[in-house]
Formats: structure tokens, sequence, C-alpha cells
């Protein structure tokens, strides 16, 4: 605690001198003896007639105030009437004298270089009192004088009284007696003594109560205030008369010019330097009248010499330009040696390399003493003397003050260090006791660096253990195999030979190239004998086509591979290098967790992120940046700023706190700071515990989370039970913090049973207990574990816990668990069957998990769907859902929302056992319930529930067709109760009884589709069920399929799918669709439609063999066919080789009609077909009227011979009377001797003719093929 109780008590002890040094006076200090050389060449230099402007040179520090000061002194030792001083401060200067304003644009006087000027002529005329300079406009305000003030004011008090007596003021004044010359005088005194009494009272009152902002005096105006150059002329112009008469009045020939140089401002020496002349050219100095017999005035100059370095305000063109031309800047840097008459060189004795010596000096004496190996370390960055006495004198006093009652046990390096730190950062040291200065900032950068340092490690070793986890296997091995290929490449190499493959043979079994990457080569190499034979065999050639064999034995191959190869486990080299550097990550966290600003300054990896930097950086460069200061950062560097710095700035009293504690308090309770990681010991935890001006409540703020204390209060819970209750109910609040918190109490090195309590005391209260143990980083597996089990036995069923992060984990290591493994209370199964469900948690193998909480887990389907556990959770029944459905409802209530991963265990399934049906009671309602997932899981479960909709495979019923394919065969079921929209997958599976009853459904509701036909095409026959249809519903069904197409089902399997179901009733032909081919004829022929001539004219519009098929299937065409139902297929009809003759021969004796307005081609073509055909005959009727149409008597003469015995006389005669010769001619009587062409038989006709006398005789010319008719005309002759 901070006080100042006791404040007076010391500074009275500091007041009797004891342990404090008497402090050394910062002015300067004239050393005769080293300063004499310089004072004397002064003297010299101002004895020289053309010397008026000298400079002092040297850096700051040097002892050029010094030097003045002896110079300043005449012989006798007191100071020189004839030179003043003139210092300028730069501190508190004016806005107006910044950098931006040491340089006019134009080429007037810059406004800095004015108000140099204005200080300067306000220290040299004020200098002489007025009545020095009764000239002078400038009045001063001077002491009051009674003697002269009574008697000014009795002047002025006689002068107002004669001038009222002159104008006859007198008489108005009422008479005081009867003598003019009594009353004259009574009056006039007694109006001198009241005027002179009001003259000096207004004297007296209103001295220096009135104010001049300007004062004018004929031609010349002086501006007091900050406003003085408006009409743009510098002070040395306008008041050049002024300082001329000052020395003219005054005896001072020699002025001082201190402390201009530091506004680096080389433009006000031109302006002194131009002063200078104008004094030294004015006839007023030089007049014998003047005060001093001096008529030269010199200018001194204190200053260093980089004031005439290239300056940043000069034009840029120039700068530009300049910059590439040396020479030029020599020239500008010469320019001093033009400006000034002499320049006398100041030899520093205080460097960087001999300041060290000097800060020893000057720590002489000190208690308690600084080491000189800080000295060492800082002296080079304070060569400037006078820093470095003020620095001593400050540690005089702060010494005596922080370290005097030694407390907190401080380091007198530390505090001096702090001192060198407020020499050259006074504002950031005084923002130290706000907590708002730049060491606070570091100190607070550093240790989010320290814990992005630690995160980064936490990073690497998760990443580091699930290689570990992994055990890289396959790395290991493909390490161990590029060695031995090695090894038979450099064999192969010695004979010239190229390896492309290698087998490997062990024990008589061979390894191709392939298998020597697996395991079992390793395991078989390593359980061989040391002298058991290996047989390596290799190809080479252009084509892999030769073949060299190597013999060795396992001691051989040691020495190309070295006997850990097949000696030592597979992974125990990456397994080896990975615990190594799991175990070095360790070391680095440790190191990290306690690392301090100076550590964290020598580290090249602790880098500041970009959201502090304009990008990241090393902390050390960060420090230097924002420091600005080589000493801060090399204090900083070598541990003399550290945490504590802020003990270090003020007095704390009445505190029995150890410095540790006091600087946790300080730097992190009070300002809510939080570092999990300070190191405090358990007796700085317990001071701070015990203080009694500390609250328990301000445990409890992200300040005081840490590590020591958390562990300190484990410890002692019930002494500090308070305390340990405050801190737990701030965790549970805050999340964020408690996060961090957490994850540093757990990677720190605090005792297993401290995590534990804490785990116990927090884990029923905390419902972010799993998300944080979980989430923790860098955390070897097996203790994480352990964090994990331990928080699921103490976890409450009053909490509700954030389970995000849970599942993942259990599943990963619940058999290492003891909580899954042993048995448990009953009301912790129940907590833990809520913790399993809520954060969905899958065992793989749900038999490892202890009975009483298995089964609760199995009921709320908290293992993973595996092949194990499916057959363990359906324990003696099958594994099929229509089975579990009815023994396993919960199992089979799991499997529905799992489908995907049970049907992959069934696809991968190689004994063919398991199946997902298998056709009981319940496997409609399986099905139904898997429907109604794919109707729940679909984008348009709007069409999946329609009962017409067309949807491809990719979008329509996944679940189902898995189902039904991973189904045994053998079974079917109907579509009662199940959604008419699942009905094609089952067709298309052949999981849809072939029934009556179901086809009749499926058709009326879905029509024929293609997974009906598909599952038509599987069946020959449909089973005709108890269930009768009714005669339309029978037209319906028998009407669907048997208008399918050809390309959907062959015309044969509808008829007969038809035919199956037993019904007699034909089928309206209204009702059938005519199709190309056998269909009609095929439904004639079967009974399943009527054979009428309404069957017939099915096929109008098909092709003639469609119309063919159908003739030849009916047997009662030949009874309704008329010519209008045949049409246009008498020819095709007659010429056809199948149709029977009995219809041929009808339309024969029907010819006129079936050929009326038949063309004479066809119709010739029917008659030779007849003629062809000896079964057909044609009538007397039809050969007369064929012969009618046109057709060749040669063609119509055979038929006439043919059927000569069908004929009437009458029916010849007509026939033949109706031909062309020479066939008429028999009958015509008008010919002799006719010759007939023909090689049919017609004796018969010729021996007709000759009964009814129409010919006489005839023979037969057998060479010529004639028959030669005599005709009852040649005979009569």
């Amino acid at each position: 605690m901070i006080s100042n109780n006791s404040a007076s008590a010391e500074k009275d002890e500091a007041a009797e001198g004891k342990n404090v040094r008497e402090l050394k006076s910062l002015r300067p200090c004239h050393d005769l003896e080293q300063h004499r050389i310089y004072v004397d060449a002064l003297n010299n230099a101002i004895q020289q007639d053309e010397v008026t402007n000298i400079a002092l040179s040297g850096p700051y520090g040097v002892g050029k105030s010094s030097i003045l000061q002896g110079f300043r002194k005449g012989p006798d030792g007191k100071y020189r009437e004839d030179i003043i001083t003139i210092s300028l401060s730069t501190l508190g200067f004016s806005k107006s004298a910044d950098s931006d304003s040491r340089y006019s644009p134009d080429a007037s006087i810059s406004p800095q270089t004015n108000q140099i000027q204005k200080e300067i002529v306000k220290q040299l005329l004020y200098r002489k009192p007025s009545n020095e300079l009764p000239a002078s406009r400038f009045k001063r305000i001077q002491k009051p004088d009674l003697r002269q003030s009574l008697t000014v004011s009795a002047l002025i008090g006689f002068v107002l009284t004669t001038i009222v007596a002159a104008i006859g003021g007198f008489a108005k004044i009422p008479k005081v007696c009867n003598s003019a010359w009594w009353e004259f005088g009574v009056k006039f005194v007694c109006l001198w003594l009241l005027l002179f009494l009001a003259a000096w009272l207004a004297s007296k009152y209103l001295q220096g109560a009135v104010h001049l902002d300007k004062f004018t005096a004929g031609p010349a105006t002086l501006t007091l205030s900050g406003a003085d150059n408006s009409d743009g002329d510098s002070y040395f112009d306008r008041y050049l008369d002024e300082i001329i008469y000052f020395f003219e009045m005054s005896t001072c020939r020699i002025v001082v010019f201190e402390d201009i140089d530091r506004f680096s401002n080389w433009e006000i020496f031109e302006e002194l330097r131009e002063l200078n002349t104008l004094l030294n050219n004015a006839e007023q100095i030089r007049d014998e009248n003047s005060e001093s017999s001096e008529t030269k005035i010199v200018f001194i100059y204190a200053m260093r010499d980089s004031i005439f370095e290239p300056q940043v305000g000069v034009d840029a063109e120039e700068v530009a330009k300049d910059s590439q031309d040396e020479a030029t800047q020599e020239v500008q840097r010469a320019n001093r040696t033009k400006f000034f008459d002499i320049i006398i060189p100041v030899v520093p004795f205080v460097t960087h390399r001999s300041a060290r010596d000097l800060m020893r000096q000057e720590l002489e004496g000190i208690e308690p003493e600084v080491s000189g190996k800080l000295i060492g370390r800082v002296a080079k960055y304070i060569p400037d003397f006078r820093l470095l006495r003020s620095v001593c004198n400050e540690y005089t006093i702060y010494a005596r003050f922080i370290l005097g009652d030694d407390k907190l046990k401080l380091d007198p390096d530390k505090l001096f260090a702090l001192m060198l730190y407020k020499s050259v950062h006074l504002k950031d040291f005084e923002r130290i006791h706000l907590g708002q200065s730049k060491l606070d900032e570091i100190y607070r950068i550093s240790l989010q660096v320290r814990d992005d340092c630690i995160r980064t490690i936490n990073d690497q070793y998760d990443a580091l253990e699930k290689r570990l986890e992994s055990s890289a296997e396959a790395g290991d091995i493909q390490e161990r195999v590029a060695k031995l290929r090695k090894m038979v490449e450099w064999v192969a190499a010695r004979g010239s030979e190229t390896v492309d493959s290698i087998s490997i043979e062990i024990d008589n079994k061979a390894y191709s190239e392939d298998e020597i990457k697996e395991l079992s080569f390793w395991d078989a190499l390593s359980s061989i004998s040391n002298t058991q034979p290996i047989i390596i065999r290799y190809q080479y050639g252009p084509y892999s086509n030769q073949m060299t064999v190597l013999h060795f034995n396992k001691a051989e191959m040691e020495e190309f591979l070295g006997k850990n190869i097949y000696t030592a486990p597979i992974n125990s080299k990456i397994c080896n290098d990975i615990n190594s550097n799991l175990t070095e990550l360790e070391r680095s966290r440790e190191h990290y967790r306690l690392a301090t600003m100076a550590d964290l300054m020598s580290d090249s990896s602790a880098m500041v992120l970009s959201e502090h930097t304009a990008e990241p950086s090393s902390f050390a460069k960060y420090v230097k940046t924002l420091l600005g200061s080589g000493l801060a950062a090399a204090l900083i560097r070598h541990g003399y700023i550290d945490q504590n710095f802020v003990l270090y700035t003020s007095i704390y009293h009445d505190t029995f706190l150890s410095a540790n504690a006091m600087t946790f308090r300080l730097q992190h309770m009070e300002q809510s700071e939080m570092n999990v990681n300070y190191l405090l010991s358990a007796e700085d935890v317990r001071q701070l515990l015990s203080d009694s001006t500390i609250e328990p409540k301000e445990f409890a703020c992200q300040g005081a989370y840490n590590v020591a204390i958390l562990n300190y209060l484990l410890l002692n819970k019930d002494k500090y039970r308070g305390h340990f209750e405050a801190v737990i109910a701030s965790m549970l609040k805050d999340s964020n913090n408690t996060d961090i918190f957490l994850q540093a109490f757990f990677t720190s090195d605090t005792p297993n049973h401290n995590q534990i309590s804490l785990i116990d005391e927090l884990a029923p209260r905390c419902p972010r207990i799993f998300d944080v143990l979980v989430g923790l980083r860098g955390v070897p597996d097996d203790q994480q574990v352990g964090y994990v089990d331990i928080a699921l036995r103490s976890a409450s069923s009053d909490t509700d816990y954030g389970t995000s992060l849970l599942k993942e984990f259990v599943e990963q290591h619940y058999k290492a668990m003891a909580t899954f493994a042993d048995p448990i209370a009953d009301n912790t199964v129940d907590t833990l069957e809520t913790l399993m469900s809520q954060a969905g948690v899958k065992f793989s193998d749900i038999s490892q998990i202890d009975s009483k909480l298995r089964e609760h887990l199995i009921e709320n389907g908290c293992y993973e769907v595996n092949r194990h556990n499916l057959k363990f959770v359906s324990g003696d029944n099958q594994e099929a859902l229509d089975v579990l459905s009815w023994n396993r409802p919960s199992v089979y209530a799991y499997l529905l929302q799992s489908l995907e991963a049970y049907f992959a265990i069934l696809a991968e399934d190689k004994s063919g056992k398991l199946s997902a049906l298998v056709g009981s009671a319940d496997t409609a309602k399986v099905i139904a319930d898997v429907v109604k997932l794919d109707v729940a899981a679909s984008t348009r479960p709007e069409d999946l529930a329609a009962d017409n909709v067309k949807l491809s495979d990719s979008e329509a019923f996944q679940l189902l067709s898995s189902l039904l394919a991973s189904s045994a065969e053998g079974w079917s079921i109907d579509l009662d109760g199940l959604p008419a929209s699942c009905w094609p997958m089952l067709a298309a599976h052949d999981r849809l009884a072939v029934t009556t009853s179901n086809l009749w459904r499926y058709v009326s509701r879905r029509g024929v589709d293609d997974a009906l036909v598909k599952l038509l095409k599987r069946h020959s026959a449909i089973e005709n069920q108890e269930y009768s249809l009714s005669d339309d519903e029978y037209f319906e069904l028998a009407a669907a399929i048997i208008n399918l197409g050809g390309d959907q089902l062959p015309v044969d399997r509808r008829v007969n799918l038809v035919r199956s179901i037993g019904r007699d009733t034909p089928i309206p032909t209204y009702l059938i669709t005519p199709q190309k081919g056998k269909l009609i004829g095929s439904l004639i022929k079967f009974c399943l439609i009527t054979d009428t001539p309404d069957a017939y004219r099915l096929t109008d519009g098909l092709d003639w063999p469609s119309r063919r098929y159908v003739i030849l299937s009916s047997s009662e065409f030949v009874n309704y066919m008329t010519p209008e139902l045949v049409g246009g297929d008498t020819l095709k009809i007659i010429r056809s080789g199948s149709i029977p003759e009995r219809i041929k021969q009808a339309i024969a004796d029907e010819l006129i009609s079936y050929c009326a307005g038949m063309s004479v081609t066809n119709l010739e073509q029917i008659v030779s077909y007849v003629r062809r055909n000896d079964n057909l005959h044609l009538n007397a009727s039809a050969l007369a009227w064929v012969t009618s149409q046109g057709m060749p008597s040669s063609l119509i003469f055979p038929l006439l011979i043919r059927d000569i015995d069908a004929l009437s006389d009458w029916d010849i005669l007509e026939v033949i009377g109706a031909l062309d010769s020479p066939y008429r001619d028999l009958v015509a009587a008008e010919h002799e001797l006719i010759s007939i062409d023909t090689t049919d038989n017609a004796y018969a006709l010729f021996e007709r003719l000759k009964q009814m006398g129409k010919i006489s005789s005839y023979s037969r010319d057998e060479s010529k093929h004639l028959y030669v008719v005599r005709t009852r005309t040649s005979s009569s002759h």
C-alpha cells in the first residue's frame, strides 16, 4: 500500500545527513587549471582589433559554460562589468519556434528567429535600471520611493493649486476670513494639501495596476505582447536604436550567447553577426562621450559545430541538388569559418569511453553502491557530464527513501537504472504512477509475446502428439523399404545393372515389392534367425526380362542396414524422435512461462504481432523502436528494468509484502492485467492472502488469476474458503479469461492432486468444463484423458454442460477412461447417459462399456453402427431390420437414423449371411418407415408423395433402393399400406408380389411404368389370389398389359400373363391398342378377344404381316370376311402361301366382288396364281369377267381347259366367245383349220366342242406343240 504517513520522519533523517552524500550542483564549475588555456585564448582573441565574432565550439556537456564562467571573472575574482551573458532556454519555447517555423518560405525572417531576437532584446535592455538609460522608451516598474513619491506629489499639488488660483477658482470657494491675503493664503494652502494627498494616494494605489500592451513615443512603437511582428520587421530592426543606445550608455562591450544552438537555427547567427557589424559601425558607440572607452563590440557564441550542417528546413530543391555534389556540401560546412573571426574548439573530457570512470567518481560515497557491471554497461550512453551528475543526485535522494527501510529488499542497481531511464524519459517516468508509461506497455506486450510463444509451442505439441497417435507407420516402413532398396541398388551397381523391381523370399514365402511395404513382411523378417537365408531377386534389362538372385542372412544385412531396421519395432525411431521433440517443447514452454522481459529481448523468435506494429517484428526491435533510446533498451535487455520497475518510483509504507508480491498486486491485481504465469512463491501468496487491505473479492478479478495462487488455495481451501469460492465464482462467469487461466494451470508444473481437486470443484458447477478440458493445448494425451474422465464422474445432472468438443474426444479415448469401463453409481449413469446423448457420442465398441451404463447408451443410440456393434446389440436375433423392428425396437429406431452406415456393413459382408430384410411380418412396416425417411430427406417431398411422379434414380427413394438391394432373395410383399410413390422401387427390385390385386392397384394408380415392366419380365404368370377382380378391373389390368410395346415386353409374354389370370371373359376390342406383329392374332388365337370382324378391324392401319397373322389365327375369318373387310388385301391373301385355300377359294368364288376396281396387272397376278394352283377354281362368270377385264386369252384358255368339267356348254361357249383369236375361232365357224398353241391337255375341251358340233376334228402336232382343229365349216367343204 502506498502511504505518506512517515514521509516527514524520513525527510528529517535525510536532513541530518545520515548516509546521504551532499548533492553536487549542476551549475557550471570553472576549473582554473583545466580551463586556463581556453580563457587565455578568449582574452587573446578579444585583444585582436578585427575580431568581433568568436565561437567557442564543442558538443554538449564539454564545459563551455564553465570556461565562460572563468572568462567572465577578472583577475580579482569579480565578474567583469564589460561582459554580459544572454542565455535562452528551449523549455516551453513558443509553438511558433518549432521545427516547421525555423525557416521562412520567402526571404523574410522566420517566426522562430524573430522570437529569439525578441528574447535577446528583452534580456539586453532590461539588464540596466531605467535611471541608467533615461532616454530609453522601455519603462520599468521600480520599487516605490517614499521621499520621491512625496516630493512629486507635493509638486503636482502645487502646480494644480497655482492653476486653480490663476483661473480664478478660489472665487468659487466660500469666504473664510475678511483679509484678502489671509483668505488667499488659507485657500491656497488647504487646496495644495488636498491635491498633494490625492496625488500621493493615486500614485500609491495605481502603481502597477495599468498594463501597456503597446507603447508609442513619437515615431517609435513598442509591442509588448506576443503578436509583435505584424509589419514583418525583425526585432533587431525595430529596436536597433534602443540596442545602440544601450551600448552607448553602458560599459558592456562583450556579449556571450549561450544555448542558442539548441534551436538548431543557424539563421539567428546571421542576424547576430549583422547586428554586431551595425554596432561596431555605429558612431554613437565610438563617440568620446560614450560610457566606455572601448569602442569594439565582441560577440562570443557557445555552440556546437554541427549547427552548420545542412538543415532539414532548407529548400528541398537545393538539398536534392546539393546532395549530389559533395564539394558543395563541404563548402556549406565551411561557411562557419567565414562566419566567425576565431573558432576556439573545446576538447571533450567526457566520452562514451571515459564516462565509465567519471560515473564511478560521481557515485563514490553514495550508499548503497551501484555495481561496476551496471556502470560498465550504461556509461557509454551518457557522455553528458551534467546529465551524469543529475542522475547521481537523483539516485542519492531516491535511494534514501526507496531503499532506506529495505522492507521490499529492492536492488540498488535497478533503482539506479530507473534513474537513468528517468533522465532520458522524464515524461514517461511520470506516467509510471498512472500505469500508462511505455514501460507499462512494454511489460504488457511482453506478457502477450510470452503467451503467443507458449500458444505456438502448445500447437506444435498437439501436432506432434497426433503424429505419435497415428504412429506414422507408413512413414517408418517407407524409410525401411528405401534403405533396403538402396542396398540392392548398391549391389546391382557393382555389376552395372539397374534395378527395376525386387522381390524377397523369407522362409519359403516370396514377397513382392508391394508386399515389402506391408507390416507383415517386417514382422516375418524380425522373427527369423540371424543365419536363416534371405533370397533377394531383382529384375533389370530394357524390358525387365533379366533377373539376378542375391543370397543374404540377417547378420550380413546388418552391415548395410544396421541392426535396428529389423530388430526395432515399427515406428520406434519415429516415436523416439517425436518423444524427444515433445520433451524439448516442454522445456521451451517452461522457459517461456518464466521468461522475463530481458529473456524475450535476447530471443529472436519472440515476435510482436502486427496488431501492435506495422509489421511483425522481434520483441527487441519493438522495444527499441517504442522507447527510441538505446540506453532504455539496454537496461531492459540486461534485466535492470524488470517487472518490478514500479516499486522503484514511489515510497511504500506499512507493507509486509515481498517485492515480488507487491509487484503482482500493483501491476496485475490493481490494474486487472492478467498474468497467470507470474512466478509467486508460497510465501508470496500467503502474504497476499493474509494482507488485511486486500478484500477476498479482489482475488475474483482477472488480474488475480494466477497459477501459484490457485495452487495455494487448493491446498488450503478450508483456511481460505472465502478467497477460494470468490475465485471459483469468478471463473464460472468469466469464460474467456477462465479458458486462458485453466490452459496455463493444466500445462504448468502443478501437482496432479491439485489438478484433480480443481476439476472436482469445477465439474459439478461449470457448464464449460468439458469444452475447456478437451480444448487444452500442449497437454499430454494421457493426462488430458484423465482430466476428462474425472470431470465425467463429477458431473452434475443440474448443470447444462456444453458438449460441442466432447464427442470426438470421448470416441477416441473412452477405452482408457475408467468411467466407462468400471461400474458407477446410478445417478452418474443418468448424468452420463444425458451427456453422451447430448454430445452425440458414438462408441465404436459398445461391448467395452460397463453393462449398467451400456444399456442406457444403447437405448439412446450412443454407438457407432459397425459390424461388431450391430452383432452385439442384436443379440441372438438376426441383424435384419424387419426382425429387429419386432425384437429390438430401440435398436431398430436408431438404425433407421443410420441407414447409410447400416447398408455399408451389409455391402462389406462377403458371406452373404447378412440381409436388411428377410420377409417377416414387419417387412412392410420397415419399408413404409424407410419411405418416410426418403420423403423427409427429399428436396421435393411433394413429388415423392405424389402417385404418378417420375423421378430419376439419383433423387427418388435412395434409402429404399439401398434397403431393397441389401435384402435377401425369396420374398415379396403386397402393396397394402404402402405409398404409391414407392411402388416402382419395389417393382424394380422384384419385391412386389405379382398378384392380380397388386398389379391392378399398381396399374390403376400409376399405370404401367418401366419398373412394372421390369417386374413382368421376370415373371411368366400372375398369381390369382382369393380376391377376385371384377370384369372392369380385369379388363383394365389385361388391357394395360396387352397394350405394352413390343420393346417393353414380348407379345407372347403379355398374352401368357393375361391368360394366367384365368378369366374366360373376352376383352372388349375397344380397350386394345393395335400394334404391328402378332398381338391381335394372338389375342384372337387364345380367345382373349372375340373372333369377329371388330377384332379384324383392329388391324386397320397395320402392316400386311399383322393382318395375315390375324387371318391365320382366326377360325371364323372365312365366315365373316367380306370384300369391304378384306379391302386391298385380296391379292396378298391369294398370293400368301400360309393362308388356307378355303379362304382363297372364297375369294375366287366372289372374284368379281373382291377384285372390282383392281388393276389389270394385279388381276392378272390373281388369275395367274389361280391357274397355277390346281385347288383353286374360277366359275364361268368369273372367267367371263376376267376375260372382259382384258386378261390375256393365253391365260384364260388354260383355266377353261382345267375346269371344263365344272362348266356347262353355255359357259364354255360364252368364255370361248370372249377370247381372242384363234381361241374364239373355235366357235365362230369362220375358219376351216385352226392352230392352237398350248401345252395344256385340251382334249377334254375339244371333245366337248366336238360334241356340241363346233368342231369336226382335232389333232396334236407334238413337234410344234400345236393343236390343229378342223371346224365344221372345213369339213363341209
